[in-house]
C-alpha cells in the first residue's frame, strides 16, 4: 500500500479544520446554554406575568365591586334625596292647608271684631302672628333642607335697587311699628336695574331684622344701603342691619363668626346655639356668591352685613324704563272673581273676607264647574289650585284658554307649593301670577288691584285709537309675523303671546336699532305685567302697517 505523504500546507490546513472543528462544538454548547437560559428565563418571566396577571385582575374585581357598592350607595342616596323631596312637597302642602283656614278665618274673626271693639281681638292677632310665624318657620325647614341638599334654584329677575329696598322698607317697618324702636333706613342716590333674585335678598334681611328685634327692647335700627361698585356690567352691594340691643357675648359672638367666615360641612358644623335663621341666612348667602359679616359689643348692640358680589347691571339708571301715567284715569279693581279650589274651606275663606267689603266671588271645586260658573257670571280674575283630582289647575288653564269668551280673563295658580320649580313651571304654563297658600289677603288684594281693568271685553275697539311713536314701516322683518298679531288682538292668550314676543325679540336683535329695543323692553315689561291694553294697542298698530303695506 503506498503511504500518503503529506506536505506542510497540508497538514497546516487540517490542523486549521480541527480547530475549526473544535470551535464550532464550543460555540454549540454555548448556543445550547444560551438556549437553555433563555427558556429558563422566559419560563420564570411567564409565571411572574401570570402571578402579576392574577394580582391585577383581582384588585380589578375589587374595584368592579367597590364601584357597584358605590353605584348602589349613590342610587340610595339618590332614592332618598328623591324620598326627602317628595315627602317635603308633600307635607308643605299638607300643612299649609289648614293653616290656610286657621290663618284666614282668623283674620276674619279678629276684623269683625276689631270693629266692635272685643277684647277677644287682641288674642285673636296673637293667633294670626303665630300662625304667621309657623308659616315662615316651614318655607325656613324646606329652604334649609333644599340647601343642604343642593337642590334650592335661585330665580333671577330684572328689578331696580330701588324696587328691592322700598320692598324691605315697607315690611320692616310693619314689622317694628308695635314697637318702640326708631327705623332708620339710608339708600344711596343710584338706582341701577339689576338681574337678581331679590325674593331672597329680602329673605335674609327679615331674619337679620327678626334677630335684631329679639335683642332689641328699645333703641334704634338702621338699615343700610350701599354701592360698593358699579359698572355697565356688575355691581358689588352691601346690605347690613345694625341695632342698638344688648349685643352678643364675646364667646358666642367668635362662635358665629367662625361659622359665617368658613366653608359650611355637614361633617363639621354644628347648628347648635346659630339659630335656624342665621343658618339659611349663610346658606343663601353662599347661593348668591355673597358672604355676611357681623360685629357685636354686650350692651351697645349689633351690626350684620349682607355683601353680594359679581351681580349682572341691565341698566344703570331705572328711571329710563319708567312711564307716565294717567292720574286721571280712576283706579280699576277686580270686583268680580272665581276660586276653583277641591278644598272647600278655601273658597269659603275667601268669599266670606271679600263678600263683606262688597266683592263678588264665586267658589267651584272642579275645573268643570269652574268653567260652567264662569261662562255664566263672566268673572273679572281667577284663581286656579293646581293639585286638583281629576282636571289638575294646568288642564283647567288649558281649557279656560281656550275658550275665546273667557281667554281675556287673567288667571292666578293658587298653590301650597313655594318650590321655585313649580313657580317656574306655572309660569312656562301660562298663568299670570302664582299666589301661595295659606292665602296672604294683603297680596291678594294687591293682585286685586293689578289686574283691575284688564279683563274689560270692550279693550278691543278702544286700541284703535292709540298709535305707537314708531314707524314699524322700516322694519320689514316684523311683517312675518303679522297673523300672530292679528290673532293676539282677537284672542289673546299668554303663552302664544310669549312665544311671539321671543320671536320680535330675535328681529329687534337683529336691526340694532335703539327706538326698537325700547319699544320692544316696553311690551317685555306690559306682558310681566300683563297690560293687556298695551299689548293689544301695540299689535293692532303692527296689524295695520303690515296690512296696509301688503295691498
Amino acid at each position: 500500500m503506498e503511504a500518503v505523504v503529506k506536505d506542510d500546507t497540508t497538514l497546516l490546513l487540517e490542523k486549521r479544520i480541527k480547530h475549526l472543528e473544535n470551535e464550532l462544538k464550543l460555540t454549540r454548547r454555548e448556543k445550547d446554554e444560551a438556549t437553555q437560559k433563555y427558556f429558563e428565563f422566559y419560563a420564570q418571566m411567564d409565571n411572574l406575568v401570570k402571578e402579576r396577571t392574577a394580582e391585577l385582575q383581582q384588585t380589578q374585581n375589587a374595584l368592579e365591586e367597590k364601584n357597584r357598592s358605590l353605584e348602589d350607595a349613590l342610587k340610595l342616596v339618590q332614592n332618598a334625596n328623591a324620598i326627602r323631596s317628595g315627602f317635603l312637597a308633600n307635607i308643605s302642602h299638607e300643612l299649609r292647608t289648614p293653616l290656610n283656614a286657621i290663618l284666614g278665618f282668623s283674620q276674619i274673626i279678629y276684623e269683625e271684631e276689631k270693629k266692635e271693639n272685643n277684647g277677644p281681638a287682641s288674642y285673636i292677632k296673637q293667633i294670626i302672628h303665630s300662625a304667621h310665624k309657623l308659616t315662615d318657620l316651614i318655607n325656613d325647614l324646606i329652604s334649609l333642607s333644599k340647601l343642604e341638599a343642593g337642590q334650592l334654584v335661585l330665580e333671577k329677575k330684572e328689578v331696580s335697587l330701588g324696587e328691592i329696598l322700598n320692598t324691605c322698607r315697607e315690611d320692616l317697618f310693619k314689622k317694628i311699628k308695635e314697637k318702640n324702636i326708631d327705623f332708620k333706613k339710608v339708600v344711596p342716590d343710584e338706582d341701577p336695574v339689576l338681574l337678581i333674585d331679590d325674593y331672597h335678598v329680602r329673605r335674609i334681611i327679615f331674619h337679620l331684622v327678626d334677630n335684631a328685634l329679639k335683642h332689641t327692647t328699645d333703641g334704634e335700627i338702621i338699615f343700610e344701603s350701599k354701592i360698593l361698585s358699579l359698572s355697565k356690567e356688575k355691581a358689588t352691594l352691601s346690605l347690613s342691619i345694625k341695632d342698638s340691643g344688648t349685643g352678643i357675648p364675646e364667646g358666642h359672638l367668635e362662635k358665629i363668626k367662625n361659622y359665617l367666615s368658613n366653608p359650611p360641612s355637614s361633617a363639621d358644623v354644628s347648628y347648635e346655639g346659630l339659630g335656624i335663621g342665621l343658618v339659611l341666612c349663610r346658606l343663601i348667602a353662599d347661593e348668591m356668591d355673597g358672604t355676611l359679616e357681623i360685629d357685636s359689643a354686650v350692651g351697645e348692640g349689633t351690626e350684620v352685613r349682607l355683601h353680594l358680589r359679581n351681580i349682572k347691571v341691565v341698566r344703570l339708571n331705572a328711571s329710563a324704563e319708567k312711564t307716565n301715567k294717567d292720574s286721571d284715569v280712576p283706579e280699576k279693581v277686580c270686583r268680580k272673581f272665581l276660586v276653583v279650589d277641591d278644598t272647600v274651606e278655601n273658597s269659603i275663606l275667601i268669599q266670606r273676607f271679600y263678600e263683606t267689603k262688597g266683592y263678588t266671588v264665586w267658589g267651584a271645586p272642579s275645573v268643570e264647574k269652574g268653567l260652567e260658573l264662569a261662562k255664566k257670571n263672566k268673572p273679572e280674575l281667577i284663581l286656579m289650585d293646581i293639585n286638583m283630582p281629576g282636571k289638575d289647575g294646568y288642564e283647567g288653564l288649558r281649557l279656560f284658554k281656550s275658550d275665546k269668551a273667557l281667554a281675556h280673563i287673567p288667571i292666578i295658580a293658587f298653590s301650597a307649593s313655594n318650590d321655585n320649580r313649580d313657580i317656574e313651571k306655572a309660569r312656562r304654563a301660562g298663568f299670570d301670577e302664582y299666589l301661595l297658600k295659606p292665602v296672604d289677603f294683603n297680596t291678594l288684594d294687591d293682585l286685586l288691584h293689578q289686574y283691575g281693568g284688564h279683563h274689560s271685553e270692550d279693550i278691543i275697539p278702544a286700541v284703535t285709537k292709540s298709535k305707537s311713536s314708531i314707524d314699524f314701516s322700516g322694519y320689514p322683518l316684523l311683517a312675518d309675523l303679522v297673523e300672530r298679531y292679528e290673532q293676539h288682538i282677537n284672542g289673546p292668550v299668554l303663552s302664544e303671546i310669549k312665544d311671539t314676543l321671543i320671536k320680535v325679540g330675535e328681529i329687534v336683535f337683529a336691526y340694532k336699532s335703539e327706538e326698537l329695543a325700547h319699544w320692544f323692553e316696553k311690551m317685555s315689561k306690559a306682558l310681566i305685567q300683563f297690560d293687556m291694553s298695551y299689548l293689544k294697542t301695540q299689535f293692532q298698530v303692527l296689524t295695520d302697517t303690515y296690512t296696509k303695506r301688503e295691498k
